[in-house]
C-alpha cells in the first residue's frame, strides 16, 4: 500500500469524526441521504473528503467492485462537483443520479 493511499485512507477516518457538523451531529450519526450539495460544497475540506470516500465506496460496494482507483475517485468527485454547482438544494444522491452513466 502507497503512502498516498495510507494517508488518504486515514484522512477518511480521521475526517468522519470531525463530520459531525452536517445533518445528525448530536447521534454522531449522519444520514447520508439527507446530504445537499449545499452541505457538501460548503464543508471543509476533511468532511468533504469522508463524504466523497463514503458515498464512492457505497456506490462500489453496490457495483461489487473491490478495486480501490484513485483516478476514478477523483473523476466522481468532479462529475459531482459540476453536478452539485447546478443546484446546491438537491441532496447528493439526487446529483448522484443525474451524473450516473
Amino acid at each position: 500500500m502507497t503512502n498516498l493511499i495510507r494517508r488518504g485512507f486515514g484522512a477518511a477516518i480521521l475526517a468522519v469524526g470531525a463530520a459531525m457538523p452536517l445533518a445528525q451531529a448530536q447521534a454522531n450519526v449522519i444520514d447520508i441521504s439527507t446530504v445537499t450539495c449545499n452541505d457538501l460544497l460548503t464543508a471543509d475540506e476533511a468532511d468533504r473528503n469522508a463524504i466523497l470516500f463514503y458515498i464512492y465506496g457505497f456506490d462500489a460496494g453496490l457495483r461489487k467492485d473491490v478495486k480501490l482507483n484513485l483516478q476514478e475517485v477523483s473523476n466522481f468527485s468532479a462529475r459531482l462537483g459540476g453536478a452539485c454547482a447546478t443546484d446546491r438544494s438537491q441532496t447528493v444522491f439526487e446529483a448522484i443520479a443525474k451524473i450516473a452513466n
